[in-house]
């Protein structure tokens, strides 16, 4: 669940930026000693020659600023922005081996940044054409990420599948189902047909995450979510980043808990840089340590191989 929650608040952004793991390829440091992270990429000038670098930073700071903020969960994925931002660099460099990449300008990448600096809701994290940067694969070709294809759209036989192809994206009304038939970057597979995300008055209770910017799914209507205090009879009425408390039915601000401390789940009580296990907060494991897949015990962006918490190797779509 605790990967879930990031894909919701990011996928939408067509960039990908935080809907993935990095890889074990050579790339900026992700240590936690501090300091600017390798900020800069390269990208082809227009007569091709020259590399032009470009800076992704900016960007990835405003992207983690928001998680923030926004979702508490966030507080338990990182220490704190500046690991939220190394690990998007490092995710970064990991995607731009993949072929197929499109090779980003500056006034692109600000461009983007520009849109996402102006995001004020923490509801409905909507999908920006400023941020929409397809590939190159044509129709048929191999692809890891949706972002190869030149279609915007990379369909697997179920999401657990490491590759996939490269499909046409689904128009508007066309049949979807978010694996096979994926809809074009603005829209979202609801019921599936490819459809403008629902707008306020109209229901929800099939689809309670597919309500526009600004809006919730309150009690089966798209509305503006219910503030602090709020009667929520289920987890997806309250205002971003309030919570529903599942033991009172109100809607809390989460309560931040150190590694250590006691927590309740049922309170939506998020562990800082751990999680909640036996009502206490436990840290992840690092790189190299002993783990159980099943029980998540990696940190974020690592997962469990063979016993030992690592970085996933790129995989070879062929």
């Amino acid at each position: 669940m605790r990967r879930v929650l990031v894909v919701i608040v990011a996928a939408t952004i067509a960039i990908g930026l935080a809907c993935s793991t990095p890889y074990a390829t050579e790339g900026p440091s992700t240590s936690s000693s501090g300091g600017d992270a390798s900020s800069t990429s390269s990208s082809a000038s227009s007569s091709g020659s020259v590399p032009a670098p470009v800076r992704y930073d900016a960007l990835f700071a405003t992207l983690c600023a928001y998680n923030f903020r926004c979702n508490a969960d966030s507080l338990s994925f990182y220490a704190d922005e500046a690991a939220c931002v190394r690990f998007q660099m490092e995710l970064q460099a990991g995607r731009e081996t993949l072929p197929g990449i499109a090779q980003l300008t500056q006034p692109q990448i600000d461009a983007c940044h520009a849109r996402l600096d102006a995001l004020l809701t923490c509801d409905g994290f909507p999908s920006y054409p400023e941020c929409t940067f397809p590939g190159t694969l044509a129709t048929g070709a191999s692809c890891h990420n949706l972002l190869q294809c030149a279609s915007g759209a990379c369909a697997r036989t179920t999401t657990r599948d490491e590759c996939g192809k490269c499909v046409p994206a689904v128009a508007r009304d066309g049949a979807c189902d978010n694996e096979t038939r994926l809809c074009e970057p603005q829209l979202s597979c609801i019921d599936d047909k490819c459809k403008d995300r629902i707008g306020a008055g109209m229901p929800c209770a099939d689809d309670p995450l597919s309500c526009d910017v600004g809006l919730r799914c309150v009690t089966g209507t798209c509305a503006p979510g219910l503030p602090k205090g709020g009667d929520c009879p289920g987890i997806f009425e309250c205002a971003s980043p309030l919570a529903c408390n599942l033991s009172t039915k109100k809607c809390v601000e989460r309560q931040r808990r150190n590694v250590g401390d006691d927590c309740d789940t049922l309170a939506q009580d998020v562990c800082v840089h751990s999680k909640c296990v036996a009502k206490k907060c436990v840290p992840y494991k690092p790189e190299g340590q002993t783990c159980v897949a099943a029980d998540g015990d990696c940190e974020f962006g690592l997962t469990c191989t063979n016993g030992k918490c690592a970085k996933p190797a790129l995989p070879t779509c062929d």
